[in-house]
């Protein structure tokens, strides 16, 4: 009792200092108070933005010159848009038709090793680069999934269907050899995964072909192909 007593008279003793002090503390609680308001109504008024204006926006290449005579984008112009601090995420992705005289495809037939007219080179294989792999629709539902080794990160890295592994004999850490069928470029790939693959081969096409056979389509990042 003795103690709570001298409180008491201390306070009342002081009752200036004590008042300031409250209304100093009052003061402090509430600044804080609204800036965790304001800082989370703003948060909120930035998504709201952003979900209600931005925009997707695709970028199709193509060998014309425009009206104004503008080249399509290179890779680099890709790159650097994609690493905007205006752009969310970008998503890149190309494809290259190939052939190989290390492994074949599988429908692949004598008559697919021919030339075309003696200029181009009869793909009978698909390279898809991509920058993520949640990109394809496939590995997102389920219908493809890693089954053996891991998936490319670097360039010059790729994974192959379960399929066209089997018919080639190969194994994670191999390396493959493929050209373009549009150029006389070669590209050597290291099989760092091999995917399981149950989508339709021909998406229900009555012609079969190995460049459209499904599993004859190789993965890899979207440098590699450019």
């Amino acid at each position: 009792m003795y103690i709570l007593g001298n409180a008491l008279k201390n306070i009342a003793r002081n009752k200036g200092r004590n008042i300031l002090m409250g209304a100093i503390l009052f003061a402090i609680i509430l600044t804080v108070a609204v800036s965790l308001i304001i800082n989370t109504t703003t948060s909120e008024i930035i998504q709201d933005y952003k979900s209600r204006f931005g925009t997707k926006i695709n970028i199709i290449p193509t060998n014309q010159l425009d009206k104004i005579g503008s080249k399509a984008p290179t890779v680099d112009d890709y790159m650097n848009y994609g690493n905007s601090s205006y752009v969310k995420e970008a998503l890149l992705s190309n494809s290259l038709p190939i052939r190989s005289d290390m492994i074949n495809g599988l429908d692949e037939s004598e008559a697919d090793t021919s030339f075309n007219g003696g200029e181009m080179i009869v793909p009978t294989m698909h390279l898809f680069g991509v920058s993520k792999l949640s990109q394809l629709p496939e590995f997102a539902d389920g219908y493809r999934t890693l089954k053996e080794g891991r998936i490319f990160e670097n360039s010059n890295e790729c994974i192959v269907s379960e399929d066209l592994a089997l018919l080639n004999q190969i194994s994670v850490k191999d390396t493959i050899n493929v050209e373009s069928a549009i150029s006389d470029q070669s590209i050597e790939l290291t099989v760092t995964g091999i995917y399981e693959d149950l989508t339709d081969s021909y998406d229900g096409s009555l012609i079969i072909s190995p460049y459209l056979n499904r599993r004859n389509e190789i993965l890899t990042t979207f440098e590699t192909v450019s």
